[in-house]
């Protein structure tokens, strides 16, 4: 079988690519491949080409404190389309109005996650493809200390999760047959390039390098592996129209997370600081601070999913 992606030589595409070599090939839906999915007609021509059912989206600026600084700029944008503020507005309703032909030239976080996954929307839609979007846990505000499910009412306080969470009201409104998938805090990849978190503590952990360990905040780490075999799982059994959280089986604060790290592979704890999430992010987009993110849902599946010292010793 055959999967269209777009996004598959990043950080999880290269993961996904590497731990389902043996079940699928993976066809790429990219720049490098020919294909700008801010270009509609470029998506449309390539989506129908293709031989592949499932069109996998992970393709997305990620960056968050990058995406908060394009707020502005995607506002004046929009102003001047005499769309002053629509779409920047977290109570009003997301406007699927748009023409992607005023944004292909912008490389911002609306440009990419809401003009691009419109296009990529529209494509499956025409060609009849069956979607999987990739979101994130960052929809959640984190305010609450509790266990987030796909049921709990998303609230996005940064930028970045705000237009993935636009991408999600555009799968949900315009297809039939979608999957959404949220993603948290990947790790156990081995990108020749970007470093997923683990890697990156690792190596500073091995050099001497003083690490933050903010006490104060609770996410859910997910061992990217776990994450592919969840993706083989869902399309192999065909599941539409609902969204899972594919995420690890346990949450902890970073400096647990840090501390966990330094023991698994024998680095001395004394180099880890403690740190808070005001001091951390000071003059930084805002990040949810309590994300225990429940993986139940997929679990109930038959799907495992590991917690963050099993995924540790697994690499």
């Amino acid at each position: 079988m055959t999967i269209l992606g777009t996004g598959l030589s990043g950080m999880i595409g290269s993961c996904i690519q590497e731990t389902l070599h043996n079940t699928y090939s993976f066809e790429d839906l990219s720049t490098e491949s020919g294909v700008d999915i801010r270009n509609f007609d470029q998506v449309l021509d390539r989506v129908k080409k293709s031989s592949s059912a499932v069109v996998l989206h992970l393709a997305a600026k990620t960056d968050v404190d990058g995406c908060e600084k394009d707020r502005i700029k995607d506002s004046k944008i929009l102003r001047s389309l005499s769309k002053p503020d629509l779409a920047l507005r977290d109570k009003d309703p997301m406007d699927f109005d748009i023409d992607w032909k005023e944004w292909k030239n912008e490389n911002t976080a609306y440009a990419v996650n809401v003009v691009g996954t419109l296009n990529i929307v529209r494509a499956c839609k025409e060609a009849n493809r069956r979607l999987i979007y990739i979101s994130t846990d960052f929809v959640f505000d984190g305010r609450e200390n509790k266990t987030y499910s796909e049921d709990d009412k998303p609230n996005p306080i940064n930028y970045y999760a705000q237009t993935k969470w636009w991408g999600e009201q555009v799968v949900r409104n315009l297809l039939t047959n979608y999957v959404i998938v949220r993603f948290a805090y990947p790790y156990g990849t081995h990108h020749a390039v970007k470093k997923d978190f683990v890697r990156i503590i690792r190596s500073r952990l091995e050099s001497g390098e003083e690490v933050a360990g903010i006490t104060d905040q609770i996410i859910t780490p997910s061992f990217a592996p776990d994450i592919a075999y969840a993706l083989d799982h869902l399309i192999g059994h065909a599941v539409s129209n609902q969204t899972f959280h594919l995420v690890g089986s346990d949450s902890l604060s970073p400096y647990d997370i840090a501390v966990a790290i330094a023991d698994q592979f024998g680095y001395d704890t004394q180099v880890i600081k403690k740190t808070t999430v005001e001091e951390f992010y000071k003059n930084r987009a805002s990040r949810p601070q309590f994300l225990t993110v429940s993986n139940e849902k997929i679990r109930k599946r038959g799907v495992d999913m590991k917690t963050f010292r099993e995924g540790l010793a697994s690499l």
